[in-house]
């Protein structure tokens, strides 16, 4: 493998390193919001109906 390859795979490893890091905070957030004593009723909610499949009737599921 030569260097440039080298240089060229470390760039590309390290912008996916930066987009994990973005989603693993986002995680977190999320997770620190679901705490006992802490519980970010919308966040519960937005959860709830995600893992049940609840939605109103005047609602519609977009999935990205």
């Amino acid at each position: 493998m030569s260097l440039v390859a080298i240089n060229k795979q470390v760039i590309e490893l390290q912008a996916k390193q930066t987009d994990l890091i973005k989603v693993r905070s986002k995680l977190e957030t999320q997770v620190s919001m679901m705490r006992p004593g802490s519980v970010n009723k919308d966040l519960l909610e937005e959860r709830v109906r995600l893992q049940l499949g609840y939605k109103h009737s005047d609602e519609f599921t977009v999935i990205n």
